[in-house]
């Protein structure tokens, strides 16, 4: 059925194609060179050109299409975004909305976070994974990698602990009047495009990121009802040192280098509980305690011995109402062999379209 449906050949939205290339300023005449930098070796010029001209070709061509041209907005940096059906004008292909695809995975299982890692083709889309909000990372791979490219790799990580580090490249001064921030800017990206050019065409390593979102419970200040109010209109301080336990969504970013051919990697992490779970055990056990923060110890063992605390007295609580009941554990890491990784390439989701 799937080889089938690959085989089938249908015709093309000559005008969406057509309005595509042209955002993209591409030139049609040329087509097979911008398609070949992108890994499409089999649709050259004269392809291309009976494809937009309405001469049917087979289905996988589109899929084809539609992946170096999602590829090329991502190296510039655009949100566009070209879904298959679009490119495809057809009366015998019809396109069933309604089928779902291995992005909703976890639909019905609360437990399992997902998310799709997609390549990291220049430094601007670095800067906007490292600008994501997250607490923890995660580099998966790195024993496959062959040891002539450690130096480039060791280099890459270096200028991302640059920008991490650098409050002036991470946060922009719009009112600043001098373009010492874009020059720096413009030096690290510099260096860092080489890397990846470097890496890729040397090595054929490539990397991957995106944010994985887990559910957990951890310490937090408590602010009562009045408090939460005044948040509203202004930045309240936790000045009574009072603290309890609550849901917090732990944000992973993930790198994944590979020299395998692929388009996409899903990420799938099966948590201890589901935040539905955690929200019952919180309103079953409410925890919440002072703290006076002594002077010799740091704000990072602090904040630990909170955590340890107050859910030392959630379990306190739990073992309380049943003696044999197991004890209630939140991780601040991964439980490795909770994680699954897939490895996608664009022709995954073909479904029997006819």
């Amino acid at each position: 059925m799937m080889n089938k449906a690959k085989n089938n050949k249908v015709k093309a939205n000559s005008k969406r194609l057509t309005a595509v290339r042209e955002i993209l300023n591409l030139q049609k005449p040329k087509m097979g060179d911008f398609l070949k930098r992108h890994g499409i070796k089999k649709i050259g010029d004269r392809v291309y050109i009976s494809i937009e001209n309405g001469e049917k070709t087979e289905l996988k061509k589109f899929y084809d299409l539609a992946f170096a041209f999602n590829k090329e907005f991502k190296k510039r940096n655009l949100n566009n975004k070209i879904e298959v059906h679009e490119l495809i004008d057809d009366p015998e292909y019809k396109f069933n909305e309604n089928i779902k695809t291995n992005t909703n995975y976890a639909e019905n299982l609360p437990k399992v976070c997902t998310t799709t890692l997609y390549q990291i083709v220049n430094a601007e889309n670095l800067y906007k994974q490292l600008g994501s909000s997250y607490d923890k990372k995660k580099v998966l791979n790195l024993g496959t990698m062959p040891p002539e490219a450690t130096e480039e790799l060791n280099k890459l990580f270096e200028r991302v602990e640059e920008y991490n580090s650098s409050r002036e490249l991470r946060y922009e001064d719009e009112e600043e009047k001098s373009f010492n921030r874009e020059k720096k800017i413009l030096n690290i990206s510099s260096e860092i495009n080489s890397i990846f050019n470097s890496l890729q065409s040397k090595y054929d390593i490539k990397l991957f990121m995106s944010i994985l979102q887990i559910p957990s419970i951890q310490a937090q200040p408590f602010f009562s009802d009045e408090d939460e109010k005044k948040s509203m209109y202004e930045p309240i301080e936790n000045v009574d040192n009072i603290w309890e336990l609550g849901i917090s969504w732990v944000n992973y970013l993930f790198y994944y280098f590979t020299q395998d051919n692929i388009d996409s990697v899903t990420v799938k992490y099966e948590n201890e509980y589901s935040e539905n779970e955690l929200s019952e055990i919180l309103k079953k056990f409410p925890v919440k305690k002072k703290f006076i923060k002594p002077d010799n110890v740091s704000d990072e063992k602090h904040d630990r011995m909170i955590q340890d605390q107050l859910q030392n007295e959630m379990n306190r609580m739990n073992h309380k109402e049943n003696e044999d009941a197991n004890s209630l554990h939140f991780r601040d890491s991964l439980y490795e062999d909770h994680l699954s990784l897939t490895v996608n390439n664009r022709y995954d989701e073909w479904i029997d379209h006819f």
